[in-house]
């Protein structure tokens, strides 16, 4: 229901009209309220805290499935709705900081966060599910913590999402999560996602990655030939009838034309409509 209801918010926001302004404000609140906090029983110390998942149709549960997927389209779609609160603000910052690998420090009753072992500016995807982050695990080898990997989808994820909450360009979160990924830039495949997973997740976010990554230069109007990258991709994978379908996405679902030819129109979206 969560990331249903973000792309409803979306529809009904661009296309509605005045009676459709009921809806629109019960949507905003359901999503408002479904953001793990202290109310719903998930205080600053949850890993969970500040983040979104699946959503429930009452109070979100302990048990909760949360990552950065989810939380990225919750926050655009309040953002388009101007609906994102000093408090879910606050929350969510949490919660992003939590996944570019950092760690909290009281400093003068002042939370305030530093680099963590394996800290390198990306993203991982969930504090909560350690299935969910594709990029799995390495050892650092200073501390022996072994800690979640970066990788490119939820880098884009993390990146959209402070955007969502209006990051100044500048900062230092914006500009270490732009680095990563101009650094391990990969327009085929999502970069940090291990191949020789026994789980092909690699493999089935082809599009995705290519989708995410072109919303991230677009909105950031990150220079270079992008663009062209994302075309380039493109024309060798249309099929004749128009469509596009990643035969090894099963995981993602991109073995279904309709999901991988979204995906690929809001890439080419991302191309003709960014300066």
């Amino acid at each position: 229901p969560n990331y249903s209801t973000s792309y409803a918010l979306h529809c009904f926001l661009r296309f509605g009209n005045k009676n459709d302004q009921e809806s629109i404000k019960n949507m905003i609140q359901y999503l408002q309220n479904q953001q793990l906090s202290e109310g719903a029983g998930f205080p600053q110390n949850s890993p969970a805290h500040g983040g979104w998942g699946f959503g429930i149709n009452q109070k979100p549960t302990i048990g909760s499935f949360v990552d950065l997927a989810h939380t990225r389209r919750i926050l655009q779609s309040l953002n388009d709705a101007n609906s994102i609160t000093n408090q879910i603000k606050s929350r969510s910052e949490y919660f992003l900081n939590r996944l570019q690998k950092r760690k909290q420090v009281p400093n003068d009753s002042q939370i305030k966060w530093i680099p963590e072992y394996g800290y390198d500016g990306g993203f991982f995807s969930s504090p909560t599910i350690a299935y969910a982050n594709k990029g799995r695990t390495l050892v650092d080898q200073d501390s022996g913590e072994k800690y979640f990997r970066s990788y490119a989808t939820a880098t884009c994820d993390g990146l959209l999402s402070m955007i969502a909450l209006d990051y100044d360009l500048n900062s230092r979160e914006i500009k270490d999560a732009k680095n990563w990924l101009l650094q391990n830039q990969d327009w085929a495949l999502p970069s940090g996602v291990p191949l020789d997973d026994p789980s092909p997740w690699a493999e089935s976010m082809k599009f995705y990655n290519l989708m995410a990554l072109a919303e991230v230069h677009s909105s950031l109007q990150i220079s270079g030939s992008w663009k062209k990258n994302i075309v380039h991709f493109l024309a060798k994978r249309q099929t004749t009838d128009g469509s596009f379908i990643n035969l090894d996405g099963r995981l993602m679902k991109e073995d279904d034309p309709l999901i991988s030819t979204t995906y690929a129109v809001v890439a080419l979206n991302q191309v003709l409509c960014s300066n």
